[in-house]
């Protein structure tokens, strides 16, 4: 068995991306017996600097958990569907593991993260202002 993920293949930094991970057995097909919380920890992508970011997924109870930390989500007949928010400009290759099974090679999904727009401009002068100087 290994876990499989899915989802769009680009995401502009800092917006949800829907993922779906899916247990295969050897021969591709779901694994629907794979069902209940499970504690996944997800790898592969980095934080963004200045302000440092870490990546996270959303857990079963709508929180945001970091990468690297474990997040339980609820699997139903093999399946579960999360948001994952990255905020670091990269391909990032995304992978998930259980302890016992993962996704890795094919099975992870890679994710080209693209700068968000311009929204602010934060300016720091020096103290005292002095007139003239």
């Amino acid at each position: 068995t290994r876990l499989v993920v899915t989802g769009s293949a680009s995401q502009t930094a800092g917006t949800s991306n829907s993922i779906t991970i899916t247990a295969k057995d050897a021969s591709g097909n779901t694994v629907t017996t794979y069902t209940g919380s499970k504690n996944l920890t997800f790898s592969g992508a980095t934080s963004s600097t200045a302000p440092v970011t870490t990546p996270k997924v959303t857990n079963t109870a709508a929180a945001d958990i970091a990468f690297g930390t474990t997040t339980a989500l609820t699997f139903a007949s093999g399946t579960v569907t999360t948001n994952m928010k990255l905020y670091n400009v990269e391909s990032a290759v995304v992978a998930v593991t259980d302890g016992s099974i993962s996704a890795a090679g094919a099975d992870r999904l890679t994710v080209a993260v693209s700068a968000a727009a311009f929204n602010k401009l934060a300016v720091s002068l020096a103290s005292p202002q002095i007139n003239g100087t």
